[in-house]
């Protein structure tokens, strides 16, 4: 109930590419000295990719409890990634912003949605009776929108890019359900 349209998993190439830039970036003198990137992103990022990496394998493999797990984890360290970022004094810059905090914030946003789209898997791959995958969809899409909201209005500062992507994941997974079967 919750699997977004097809189209909505190319989001990984921007999310890669944008890593990518992220990684040549903080290795530039300009960029290695930063706070947004030495005490921001600190060791959070090399994590989430350790877990990015295992989750992809056991997915792939159908592992589906066991990447539920290292889906968590990435969740993890993009949210610790993103509240270093969020208290670190940041220059408020456009580049900054694009090329050090963009890449994690979208994300994490999608790793969001993605673990609510892998609980529904594990619960599906279950064969789980109807009404429970009713439930379990409602309420992750219930929890996909409270985080939406936290971030936009219960913090001091929003964040508008995670809360883009939440939305944009919602959409996504709106029009996966069109027709509905």
């Amino acid at each position: 109930l919750v699997t977004p349209k097809a189209t909505a998993f190319s989001i990984w190439a921007v999310i890669f590419l944008s890593q990518t830039v992220f990684c040549i970036c903080q290795m530039l003198p300009h960029f290695r000295g930063k706070a947004m990137v030495q005490k921001g992103v600190g060791y959070y990022f090399i994590f989430a990719c350790f877990f990015q990496a295992q989750w992809t394998l056991e997915f792939a493999y159908e592992k589906i409890g066991v990447s539920l797990v290292f889906m968590i984890h990435i969740w993890a360290a993009l949210s610790d990634l993103l509240y270093s970022q969020y208290n670190t004094p940041s220059e408020g810059t456009l580049v900054e912003f694009w090329l050090l905090q963009f890449p994690f914030a979208i994300h994490c946003g999608w790793v969001t949605a993605a673990l609510a789209l892998n609980d529904n898997v594990l619960v599906v791959g279950n064969t789980a009776p109807a009404h429970i995958q009713l439930a379990v969809g409602i309420i992750s899409l219930v929890m996909l929108y409270a985080i939406f909201v936290w971030v936009l209005f219960a913090i001091r500062k929003a964040t508008y890019t995670l809360a883009a992507f939440l939305y944009l994941a919602s959409w996504w997974i709106h029009f996966g359900l069109q027709p509905p079967r």
